[in-house]
């Protein structure tokens, strides 16, 4: 049985690149497809002639989450080449709607951000959010309805010429998938086990969309759940192919718990705003991955009853130890 083959695309969203994987039988597939730009356009079409493939012979896109670096380049394969993109039930209205449900994430997000930043601060990251945005909007277009086809997020899919398990996997996205072959052990992975530790990113509520998702419990039940398979290979979907996956899990949520403590003991011993802990985290580096990572940590400590809240006179979150 012949291995996904590796295709790097260029992404312009905080990784450098991010995978995407052919299967050529029994029907040219890829599993995800990067954003959809000129540049990751060309990627892809210069990585498929290396493969003895034109982008027309594309006939499967199978989506992994709806993150822009992995979905971003679909509504162009469907239309322009044909390509069927099989979403999960879950990642489906994302892939019809992405400005709606963008939208409704970006209100959970900056609504969380906007209580621990001065109204300054806070501005200027309200703007980088709508460039952000606007960047997104053309590399991300809606999907055709008629090029959709669904699969479950908990069911069986055909790759390869074989059955893989879905696997439900929710933490870094809220609607992310996994796929297992029992028969060989290997994985493709998504972004839910990378050679880093994957970010939990804010999100809404499945069943209260207006209430904020505290998905770092998500990421770390979906360790304990993929742990139990008998992995052997994983395919993911950013950086290198690599194996030891019971290894990493274990070094990364150990890391998790380690990075919550050193949270911690940076609020007892008196930094108690957010920039601050940013700051002594990750230096002047404090992009939105970093402050995804941090939201994590203190939702973590909260739940531990070891820290708590209170607004300062202007209204904005300070964090102590209890």
């Amino acid at each position: 049985m012949k291995e996904p083959i590796l295709i790097e695309l260029p992404t312009f969203f905080g990784m450098k690149t991010v995978n995407s994987f052919l299967f050529k039988d029994p029907v040219p597939t890829l599993i995800d497809c990067g954003e959809g730009t000129p540049e990751v356009w060309a990627a892809l079409k210069r990585a498929l002639k290396e493969n003895g493939l034109e982008m027309k012979d594309i006939e499967r896109v199978v989506i992994t989450h709806a993150h822009v670096d992995h979905i971003g380049g679909a509504a162009r394969l469907a239309s322009e080449c044909g390509a069927t993109i099989w979403v999960s039930d879950l990642v489906y209205d994302w892939a019809l709607n992405r400005k709606h449900n963008w939208e409704k994430r970006g209100k959970i997000m900056m609504g969380t951000l906007s209580r621990f930043f001065d109204k300054n601060t806070f501005e200027n990251i309200l703007s980088l959010y709508h460039t952000m945005e606007k960047m997104i909007k053309k590399a991300w277009p809606p999907v055709p309805q008629s090029h959709l086809h669904l699969f479950d997020h908990e069911g069986i899919i055909e790759l390869n010429g074989t059955e893989w398990q879905v696997l439900y996997m929710p933490g870094h996205s809220a609607n992310q998938s996994c796929f297992f072959n029992p028969r060989n052990g290997h994985l493709l992975s998504a972004d839910m086990l990378l050679k880093v530790t994957p970010t939990p990113v804010m999100d809404t509520c499945k069943n209260a969309p207006t209430q904020r998702d505290k998905t770092i419990f998500k990421l770390l039940d979906s360790y304990q759940k993929i742990r139990q398979y008998d992995i052997r290979k994983i395919f993911p979907g950013h950086y290198d192919i690599f194996e030891n996956a019971t290894e990493t899990i274990d070094r990364q949520v150990e890391r998790i718990h380690q990075r919550a403590e050193e949270c911690y003991q940076l609020i007892a011993n008196g930094t108690h705003s957010f920039p601050d802990l940013g700051k002594a985290l990750y230096g002047n580096n404090l992009h939105l991955p970093a402050v995804n990572m941090i939201i994590g940590y203190l939702d973590l400590l909260e739940a531990q009853n070891r820290i708590f809240f209170e607004k300062n006179e202007v209204g904005t979150l300070l964090i102590f130890a209890n």
